[in-house]
């Protein structure tokens, strides 16, 4: 693919935290599907504006309503102002860091020692992981490890992608060894949209619940509105490895994707610590999980520290 300069868009979904993006499957239908590892103390959040949905509250109210046992823990995102698109996005530069252009690769490819050599030559790209760098078999290669999904959402394909937020690590397979090469990996995707801004966005969750999630649209530059999806842990750092959180997610995200690969920070450690039992002196607030902004109800998400664990896709190229 060609990495163009940012067009004229009206909105984007923000995608923060290690999430698996799956391009290929639904590609024919126009759909991307989500995949976001459970990762202890870890919940998500619809943001749009100063009003938001916690996913945790969203399923909860859902199962007050279920007509049978089985309840699937997943989400679409729709709008009728969003024309269908059945390509993959363009890539467009990073919006944060500024300026930098996208590509994927694969850890566990023969590759990937080029890259590595080329990366440190070429420092204006922020890499995305890819189990299959955009081969046939990302046609056949979706999530395995059901135990460690805590949730799918599918939203529309979108006209143009760009990365959001990078760590600079390295990714390495199970076999691999340790080299003194680390370079910026991809750990939040945004998704641009042509969009007719007056019409709704809408959220829809499981046992037919919706809940609309149209951000507001202002006049002054840039002309975007912008929904975010978080993905975050709880506001706790583990001062004896401050990456704790990111690897014991990514641990549940290669599980999730089928992957062996792992994080390596410069630091000595090369796996999870394992999660925090955190300590607190008061009880949860007590409150209705299908309360709703708009009757009167406030944000109720309770994430907090942000996850910088690199995002894993399938069925998505670029070309550094």
């Amino acid at each position: 693919m060609t990495v163009v300069e940012r067009p004229e868009i009206h909105l984007s979904i923000s995608f923060s935290g290690p999430m698996f993006f799956d391009f290929a499957s639904n590609l024919k239908d126009g759909v991307v599907d989500i995949y976001v590892p459970y990762c202890p103390y870890h919940e998500a959040g619809v943001f749009f504006l100063r009003h938001s949905y916690s996913e945790t509250d969203l399923y909860a109210c859902a199962l007050k309503f279920k007509t049978q046992d089985q309840v699937e823990r997943a989400y679409r995102i729709t709008a009728d102002g969003i024309p269908p698109r059945y390509s993959l996005p363009t890539p467009i530069k990073s919006s944060y860091p500024a300026g930098k252009r996208s590509a994927t690769h694969n850890p566990s490819s023969k590759l990937d020692s080029a890259l590595k050599t080329k990366t440190e030559q070429d420092p204006e790209h922020i890499y995305i992981l890819s189990i299959d760098n955009g081969s046939e078999r990302a046609k056949e290669r979706l999530p395995t490890s059901v135990c460690k999904r805590l949730f799918k959402l599918s939203v529309p394909m979108p006209a143009y992608l760009g990365t959001l937020y990078t760590d600079h690590l390295q990714v390495l397979p199970g076999s691999g060894s340790i080299e003194d090469v680390a370079f910026e990996h991809c750990t939040a995707l945004r998704f641009y949209y042509e969009w007719d801004a007056e019409s709704k966005v809408y959220l829809r969750a499981p046992c037919h619940l919706v809940r609309n999630i149209t951000p507001p649209v202002y006049d002054e530059l840039p002309l975007i509105s912008d929904i975010e999806i978080r993905y975050e842990g709880i506001n706790l750092q583990d001062g004896n490895d401050p990456h704790s959180d990111a690897r014991s997610c990514f641990a549940s995200l290669t599980s999730l994707a089928g992957t062996d690969w792992w994080l390596y920070y410069d630091d000595g450690r090369t796996s999870p610590t394992g999660p925090i039992l955190p300590l607190t002196q008061c009880p949860p607030i007590e409150r209705d999980p299908c309360d709703d902004y708009e009757h009167g109800g406030g944000l109720h998400i309770r994430t907090g520290a942000d996850c910088h664990a690199p995002i894993i896709t399938t069925g998505l190229s670029i070309a550094p």
